[in-house]
Parts: structure tokens; sequence; C-alpha cells
């Protein structure tokens, strides 16, 4: 959760370097996710070489590190440096966060503790926005005081993740993906990044008498994460009834979520409805 703990301060953080360019100010939720991809493709190579406990360790180290530079320094530069090191953690964390659950958990019991990760994604979500919203009302720097979430995430890890070494190579195994794999992972994609592009926009298109409101906009994404935290735990559950159909009727539930944002930007109700629509 902590790559949007500044999404709801966005407006702030722009009016404050008002001499950079609002794309760059935008950039600093987006270029996590781009590093992230890059960490993403290397940790398979990674886990030869270092364990995921202590990959996962070291990437919340650098969550915390790098969410609490930008304090001790007040330059743009810094801030926006600070957050694509914390892309480096990202894309540790979201490629063995899944690893690890493949790992410890098989069949329908694998299927439900996916679901459960994803609600956990939700819930951190949910806490950072808010409270990124709410803290960061009078100085959008109070938001970075939220990465002290790094340091418990590793006492969490070094307490509860059991310790399974390096992932031994067995050589090369003859594995092919057919074309439906690609396109599926296109259109995913294409998903998270008009997402990710939402999500950092929202503060600042907020109109009528939300605009500018940092709560208002820590609240939406709020939203959308608590419904996606309800949505992991039922995900055995919603499976089972929606079988082959569950991805398009994902993909159905977002597009329907964000043509009622787009439409309703100074409506507090509909905004929520749109929000909890996309989060199913």
């Amino acid at each position: 959760g902590l790559q949007f703990c500044v999404s709801p301060v966005l407006g702030q953080i722009a009016d404050y370097y008002d001499t950079v360019s609002i794309n760059y100010v935008q950039m600093l939720v987006t270029i996590p996710s781009f590093i992230s991809m890059v960490i993403a493709l290397a940790s398979g190579k990674l886990v030869l070489v270092i364990s995921k406990k202590k990959l996962l360790l070291i990437s919340s180290l650098i969550a915390f590190a790098s969410g609490f530079a930008p304090l001790f320094v007040n330059s743009f530069a810094v801030l926006f440096i600070s957050r694509a090191i914390y892309g480096i953690a990202m894309g540790v964390a979201t490629t063995l966060n899944t690893a690890v659950v493949a790992e410890f958990f098989e069949g329908d019991e694998r299927v439900s503790v996916m679901g459960i990760q994803g609600a956990s994604v939700g819930a951190g979500m949910v806490l950072v926005t808010t409270v990124a919203g709410w803290i960061g009302k009078n100085d959008f720097r109070n938001a970075y005081y939220l990465n002290i979430i790094g340091i418990l995430a590793f006492v969490l890890l070094f307490v509860f993740l059991p310790e399974t070494g390096v992932v031994k190579s067995e050589g090369k195994e003859d594995v092919h993906m057919n074309k439906d794999v690609f396109i599926l992972s296109f259109f995913c994609m294409m998903e998270f990044f008009f997402l990710i592009t939402f999500n950092t926009n929202i503060a600042m298109h907020l109109s009528g008498n939300l605009a500018g409101d940092t709560s208002a906009s820590g609240l939406l994404t709020g939203v959308f994460s608590g419904v996606q935290i309800v949505a992991g735990l039922v995900l055995g559950y919603i499976t089972k009834i929606t079988k082959k159909m569950t991805m398009s009727c994902a993909m159905l539930s977002l597009a329907v979520g964000t043509l009622l944002i787009a439409i309703a930007p100074s409506n507090m109700i509909l905004l929520i409805i749109g929000h909890k629509t996309r989060g199913m």
C-alpha cells in the first residue's frame, strides 16, 4: 500500500513544488511501478542466490529507508529518486509474495490464500491512503511517516516466515506459453496501467466542493481497497460460481466503476459507488 501513500496529497505536493512539471508530480505514484517491473523480471534469478525470506527482509528495509529519506532533505529530486528506489522493494514483494503462497499451499487452499493475500494488499491500501489523506491535510510531509510500515513488515517476516533457503536450479525445462497466456497478460497490463492512472490522478481531478480535499481522495482510494479486501477473502467462492468467466466479470466491474467516476467527479455518492464497483 505504500505505493499510494502520496496519492491523497499529490495536489499539495504540486502546489508546494510549483516549478516542477505536473507530469513529474504524478509520476511519484507511477515510477515505483515502472521500476518494480524491471525488478520483478530479475527476481527469478535472484532467488537462485538469495533466499526468498532474505529478499523480502531486504525489500522491507528499502521501503522504510526510501520512504523516510524525503523528510530529511526538502527536495523534489530526492523525493522522486526515493520513490523510484521504493520500486525495488515493491518489485521484490509483488513477485515473491505470490511465490511464497505457491510454495506453502496447494489446490483449493492455494486459491483461498491467494485471495487472502489480495485482501491484505487491499487492507494496506485502505490504511495507507485513508491515513495519508487525514494526517497530510495540513502538511503533505506527514504522509511520509507511514513508511514506518516497512519496519513492521520486517519484524513480521523475520518472526513468522520460514527460511527455505535458495531455490535450486534443476536445469532447463521445456515450458512453452501459448498465445492465450500472452493475450491475457497484455490485457492485465493494460488494466493495471489505467488502474494506477486513476489512483494517481483522483486527488487532482475532484471537482466542485471536493476539489483539493485530501481526506476525500484518501477515502475514495480506501473504499476501493476495502472492497478489494472483501473480494479477496471470498475469492475461492467467487471462482466456483463464475468459473472461466472470473476474469471477464472482473474487467466488466472495473469498466462500469471507472465510467461512474469519469462522469461524476464532483458527486461523492457516485464516486464511492464507482470505487466500490472498481474494487470488485
